[in-house]
């Protein structure tokens, strides 16, 4: 962990830049009303204690669907509500 100017503790975080075989980039998209739009960026997030960079950045790319739907259920992740619906149905059976 290093220091933040203000003194306190942070993270050290991992980005990933994922391409698929025909070199197209991953991004991500979200509503940032306060700042005026949808940018996109690259996946990416806070590392966990004790986690290594690559477990991070594996763990940010590739969420296994249970941990997506948790978070999208408890706000953390957003998710339009059609597809967010057929996935919840699907889940409970």
């Amino acid at each position: 962990m290093s220091e933040i100017p203000c003194g306190g503790p942070a993270r050290d975080a991992s980005v990933v830049v994922a391409r698929d075989k025909n070199g197209f980039v991953a991004l991500l998209s979200a509503d940032f009303p306060r700042h005026g739009g949808e940018p996109l960026f690259l996946p990416g997030g806070r590392r966990e204690d004790g986690e290594t960079p690559e477990e991070c950045a594996r763990r940010e790319l590739w969420w296994p669907m249970a941990d997506a739907l948790d978070a999208t259920t408890q706000g953390r992740f957003l998710l339009p509500a059609g597809p967010l619906a057929l996935l919840l149905a699907d889940r409970t059976g």
